[in-house]
């Protein structure tokens, strides 16, 4: 038996055999656990709405604080390795591939993610970068996963799924509360929040937090030099302004900084740069007020705005500065005892000034991106509330492809209180980002002779070229026709009580994409754009440039366990299953696009025990498989995580995590060929906390 799978045998055994009916403290954790109240957990993220679990007509799953807790994570991707139906793989130290139900990659593009209802959605390349969307994980309330598309809702690039990662409010986070520790990879890290009145009908708090975390390596003794750190301030407060309105103001700034290996092409000899520790330095803020009024039962009219402010550059020269204004305004209405409104507008613009080196340009440096939407979903309730039809659309105007539509069709039968079926058919879309409209990206130099060696079709262009004795720049080119991608979604689900211990959640969809991005040698008698020249370096220029011609079918199932063998004692478990089959347009080749279909196991698989011991100890253990990504050369992998707890007193909490426990180290995902970076490997890693709540 090889070492790894003695360990998670070790560990499963562990979990089990300290079991104990004896009643602690530390099962005040589980107050929130009882199978029949996971059911009434409420959500909002599926219909704009406060609604149960159990009335979601759609594939949401919820974390909420204690699963967040115990868990033992530090960020919020890692708590997503706890979803079903996610795929969230590291990169380096720094940065993840996250996405859900396919096209998976550092630069996954068919997600999106809010933090309390705000945007953090770059339109750089249609994604989010991870490494500064944080916040005190005390904090979080719970985080709502919505697989498949919410843009009947959120709007457009809401396409495989959203995230909605929802703080407390600053009346449950009144008093002190200091957590710190370190470790092995966690070098450092504290975090402080403090929440007190602010008046007969107001509250606040502020927090505080700085980490320091360890580089990855390339190999068991070789750093891979992606260590990174940053620092993070906030606030939150609210109002009552009377009887019927309240007032929320909340806002966030960062300051951090990360290192990463990165090979840049360079325009003379040996024509490429290999930088060790790039360092990128990333800032941030943002603000929201958010105005709610209850004009009667089933009546609320609700304002939000927010600004968006972040800068991130690297010392090779290139950099983005982005601002983003956004305005909603919702009414929810009930029109009658049977049929519920909502309707709304909204307005966002995008500011973007990014500043060029060699390997990235822009042919828009400085460009301002509005969007104008509306939206509107009824909701009719029959048979005494145990059939619901909801129907709706969203409908929005951007600067890249005009009028978009996005509408879903949804049933939701209870037959009783302990089962609900539901299905869906979803139109979605996901409309140009900035690096498919105008960015330039090269990824090498080479001679003309060496131009079929990366692609034969490239031969065909060598007549083109305006230098006839320059070497090459090749790279990637957006184009302003790139169109938006499209989806059309049918979803089939259920999700019920079994037993008394025992709750399941299963769903399973079909997606048919049209659209999808490719990358392809064009005839520069076609696209002008293929074809370039750099005076300044004498050099050629030979771009791929950004098309629409790839379509697919996209088809799984997934499914989450909720089981409490015992009283102090209760697991949280997933399986998913995934399959894409991807086909190019005639006459289109390229096997990189191609490539999707093999970067997302087939099958995945997580649980996580969490056992209340006796005197006041809590044990956690999260086993985790997943099957092997071909596109990317990683083979099938399980690992581990474990944490004990231990509350000598109400107040104080002491805890000890290993994570990635059952290998040395492992690399869970590939480089990414168009930025050049280099790719480390997740070490095993212990560390300790203290958390303190006076």
């Amino acid at each position: 038996m090889s070492l790894h799978k003695s360990w998670m045998i070790g560990l499963a055994a562990l979990s089990f055999a300290l079991l104990a009916p004896t009643h602690s403290a530390a099962q005040d954790d589980f107050a929130g656990f009882d199978l029949e109240a996971l059911m009434d957990v409420e959500v909002f993220s599926v219909s704009k709405k406060a609604q149960s679990l159990a009335d979601s007509a759609a594939a949401v799953y919820v974390l909420n604080q204690q699963d967040i807790k115990r868990s033992g994570a530090t960020t919020i991707p890692e708590l997503l390795r706890l979803v079903p139906g996610m795929e969230v793989a590291r990169l380096d130290s720094n940065a993840w591939a996250v996405t859900a139900r396919g096209f998976n990659g550092r630069f996954a593009n068919k997600l999106l993610v809010l933090i309390d209802g705000r945007s953090v959605y770059s339109p750089l390349f249609a994604g989010v970068n991870w490494d500064v969307q944080d916040t005190m994980l005390e904090d979080i309330d719970r985080i709502e996963v919505v697989r498949g598309p919410g843009g009947t809702i959120w709007g457009a690039n809401a396409v495989n799924g959203v995230i909605n990662i929802i703080t407390k409010s600053a009346v449950d986070t009144q008093g002190t509360l200091v957590s710190a520790g370190g470790g092995t990879y966690e070098h450092g890290f504290v975090s402080v929040r403090q929440g007190t009145k602010i008046s007969e009908s107001g509250h606040v708090r502020v927090y505080g937090k700085y980490f320091d975390r360890d580089h990855f390596e390339n190999t068991p003794s070789d750093s891979g030099n992606d260590e990174w750190d940053q620092g993070r301030v906030g606030f939150k407060a609210e109002w009552d302004l009377d009887e019927v309105s309240t007032l929320t103001i909340q806002g966030d700034a960062y300051k951090g900084e990360i290192l990463g290996s990165i090979t840049d092409p360079t325009p003379t000899p040996p024509y490429s740069s290999f930088n060790a520790e790039q360092q990128t330095d990333m800032t941030g803020g943002n603000a929201v007020v958010e105005f709610r009024r209850w004009l009667g039962d089933d009546n609320v009219m609700e304002f939000k705005a927010y600004f968006d402010s972040t800068s991130r550059g690297d010392d090779g020269g290139f950099s983005e500065k982005r601002r983003t204004i956004d305005a909603t305004f919702q009414h929810n209405v009930a029109l009658s005892d049977s049929f519920d409104f909502i309707w709304g507008l909204g307005y966002r613009l995008n500011s973007s000034d990014i500043r060029s080196d060699f390997a990235v340009s822009t042919v828009k440096p400085a460009e301002q991106n509005p969007v104008y939407s509306a939206f509107l979903q009824g909701q009719l309730s029959l048979l005494d509330d145990k059939l619901r039809f909801t129907v709706g659309s969203k409908f929005e105007d951007n600067e890249f492809t005009g009028f978009e539509w996005q509408p879903s069709a949804r049933v939701l039968l209870r037959p009783d209180e302990t089962n609900t079926f539901w299905g869906s058919i979803s139109r979605a879309v996901r409309t140009p980002s900035n690096a498919e409209d105008s960015i330039r990206t090269l990824i090498s130099v080479v001679p003309q002779a060496g131009l079929p060696l990366i692609d034969p079709a490239l031969a065909g262009l060598i007549p083109f070229l305006p230098c006839a004795t320059c070497d090459v720049a090749f790279g990637f080119a957006g184009v302003d026709s790139y169109e938006s991608e499209e989806l059309l979604a049918y979803e089939l689900g259920w999700r019920g009580k079994v037993t008394d211990r025992l709750n399941l959640d299963i769903a399973a969809y079909f997606n048919d994409y049209d659209n999808l991005r490719t990358t392809e040698v064009i005839s520069p008698l076609v696209n002008p754009t293929t074809i370039g020249f750099d005076a300044a370096n004498l050099l050629n220029q030979v771009f791929l440039t950004s098309a629409n011609n790839m379509e697919g079918e996209v088809y799984g199932a997934e499914i989450a366990a909720a089981i409490q063998p015992t009283d102090n004692w209760k697991i949280r478990s997933g399986y998913n299953y995934i399959k894409l089959d991807l086909e190019l347009d005639a006459g289109v080749t390229d096997p990189a696009s191609l490539g999707f279909e093999h970067a997302s196991p087939h099958h995945q698989v997580f649980a996580h025990s969490m056992v209340d011991l006796p005197a006041n100890f809590s044990l956690d253990t999260i086993l985790r498989w997943k099957d092997r990504v071909s596109d990317h050369d990683v083979d099938s992998a399980w690992n581990a995580d474990v944490r004990i707890a231990w509350k000598p007193l109400e107040q104080i909490e002491f805890s000890l995590v290993g994570q990635n426990l059952a290998t040395p180290s492992e690399r869970e995902f590939g480089n990414n060929v168009v930025i050049g970076n280099a790719n480390t490997r997740a070490p095993r890693g212990v560390y300790g906390k203290i958390t303190w709540t006076p």
